[in-house]
């Protein structure tokens, strides 16, 4: 594709085109203005859609093709409530609120928008749990009923260790690491917590129990210590946290109509979206005719082809949508030679895999990042090799409540010579030369093959130590100082500069159009960027059991022949 096959100023003109003519028809329609509107927010809200050959609209209007509401489905419904003048209050019913928080805290941003165009935004929670407290925090109130139960209950983590019921089965995972910091390997290796491990949990609940405290203090307009002594005494009755200052009214949501009654001077008639949609009017908007790429880079990383497979066994790279290297360098390769793309937006949700394939992917991050800027934004995770493939990046944005660092390397094998022993199977290794046996899952690595092993790790994690200085424009000294393993939140990685800024995916996208010399008066077009031959997304499993097996046990082989990994395990829940 060149610039020739998207002619983007003409369909800013008919997208526009379209639009006034929608708007004139809406101002005939008998419907009654949407004044109030009722939105759920309910699930787990990915970051981004998945791919799709249906707009958010057209799904709406096919009731058996479904998917789940995405983070920036939420933007555009906030785009376009705030952009109608007879929009007065949107009112937010939150109940089951699965998201991560860095979900959250990107939809916290699109409803301070909506405040500043002139709204009133109401949260009305029936039920009250920490991530749909976080969320209602950015609305002007917050309205729960009076059999809720205020229960925020903070960040939390809840390590498992399998060493001993491995054992039971005659397995042994025979693990080395680089650092004391580099944990992932222990839930296999270990059966209680190192020091380290504790440490640097403490130091990651410490700081996102923080940025919960502040977040509430800020928007109650509470002191920081008076919050702190409210989630202590959690959970607290409706009344309690009427009292408290933590919500502004308890009442029923047949009952908000009349609440709204003093600000619309008669009982507010409250729509639902879908309900609204008839008269809603679409914002005008005019785009460079430069455009900014999005590729996506959601999974573990290995080397070949992205693809999915449903997450069946805990091990690394088993299960899950994986992130293939040649896949990634196609689509970076194909932003690169469309002139039309004028900066690309990297999206990378991974807790890291093998360091060969993420080494792929960082050298046609810097490489394309020569020629166009490439802004990384993180998503819930980017740590490990996720980082890895981040840190070339011309700028980095993330949340401050993403997880990310962990630049360490592990490898090691399982040993199934206990197993086979219980089962009755007897297995017999013959080999030829020092190295033949150093990945047999019939015997530890003996004292020479663990110093070979431990040699290879160190050597792949000079490299990664080499890429982040470079990328980052540290010395190899500064990035080992807060590598080893160390995992941090986003809040934290700003102040030790392994990212450039915080925020959501918007303020990655002016950053990349600011490096690429677009003017800020008008908005940048983003297109997900296919890298051709295949998708760039990993493609739904397709269900049957055969290929389901034959999967599995493709990536268990490609475990077995891997052996060295730049992964990362966190169990950390709000």
């Amino acid at each position: 594709m060149d610039k020739r096959d998207i002619p983007f100023h003409l369909i800013d003109l008919l997208e526009n085109s379209t639009k006034i003519a929608f708007n004139a028809l809406q101002s005939l329609s008998n419907a009654p203005l949407p004044e109030v509107v009722l939105l759920n927010v309910t699930g787990s809200f990915p970051e981004r859609p998945p791919r799709s050959p249906f707009s958010l609209q057209l799904m709406d209007l096919l009731p058996l093709v479904s998917r789940e509401t995405s983070v920036l489905d939420f933007k555009q419904i906030a785009e376009l409530l705030g952009s109608d003048p007879h929009v007065q209050v949107i009112i937010l019913r939150i109940t089951n609120l699965l998201a991560p928080l860095t979900s959250i805290q990107n939809m916290r941003a699109y409803i301070l928008k909506l405040r500043q165009s002139g709204k009133k935004v109401l949260a009305f929670l029936p039920e009250v749990s920490t991530t749909g407290y976080w969320l209602a925090t950015a609305c002007d109130e917050i309205t729960i009923i009076h059999s809720s139960e205020f229960e925020i209950r903070g960040p939390a983590s809840e390590p498992a260790f399998v060493k001993e019921g491995l054992a039971k089965a005659g397995i042994m995972a025979d693990f080395e690491a680089i650092g004391d910091y580099k944990t992932a390997p222990d839930l296999y290796r270990r059966s209680e917590i190192s020091d380290a491990h504790r440490e640097m949990l403490n130091w990651l609940l410490d700081d996102l129990y923080a940025d919960l405290v502040e977040t509430i203090a800020a928007s109650r307009k509470l002191a920081p210590e008076k919050v702190r002594a409210f989630l202590e005494e959690v959970p607290l009755s409706s009344s309690q946290a009427l009292a408290a200052g933590l919500v502004d009214a308890v009442v029923y949501e047949d009952q908000l109509p009349e609440m709204l009654k003093s600000e619309m001077g008669k009982p507010a008639s409250i729509q639902s979206l879908a309900e609204a949609r008839r008269r809603l009017l679409q914002p005008i908007s005019w785009h460079h005719p430069k455009i900014i790429g999005v590729i996506e880079a959601s999974g573990t990383i290995i080397t070949g082809e992205s693809r999915n497979l449903p997450n069946l066994i805990p091990l690394p790279l088993v299960g899950g949508p994986l992130i293939g290297s040649e896949t990634i360098t196609r689509a970076l390769r194909r932003a690169e030679k469309q002139e039309q793309i004028a900066a690309i937006v990297l999206y990378v949700d991974s807790p890291g895999g093998v360091p060969l394939a993420s080494d792929l992917i960082a050298r046609e991050v810097r490489r394309v990042a020569q020629k166009k800027p490439v802004v990384v934004y993180m998503g819930g995770v980017a740590a490990s090799g996720g980082y890895y493939i981040a840190a070339p990046a011309s700028y980095v944005v993330c949340q401050s409540s993403t997880i990310t660092g962990s630049i360490g390397i592990f490898g090691g094998k399982f040993v199934l010579a206990g197993l086979y022993e219980k089962l009755g199977i007897h297995r017999l290794l013959l080999k030829r030369g020092a190295a033949a046996a150093l990945n047999s899952e019939l015997s530890q690595f003996s004292p020479a093959e663990r110093l070979k092993m431990r040699t290879l790790l160190e050597r792949q994690y000079n490299i990664f130590l080499e890429v982040v200085a470079q990328g980052r424009h540290m010395t190899k000294e500064q990035v080992d100082g807060i590598g080893r393993g160390r995992v941090w939140t986003g809040r934290q990685a700003k102040e030790l500069g392994l990212v450039d800024a915080l925020g959501d995916f918007d303020v990655a996208v002016r950053k990349a159009g600011e490096l690429a010399g677009l003017s800020a008066d008008r908005q940048a077009y983003t297109l997900p960027i296919h890298p051709g031959g295949a998708l760039l997304t990993a493609p739904a499993f397709s269900g049957s059991a055969q290929a389901l097996v034959q999967d599995t046990v493709e990536r268990l082989r490609l475990l077995e022949r891997t052996g060295v990994w730049a992964y990362n395990l966190w169990d950390i829940h709000p």
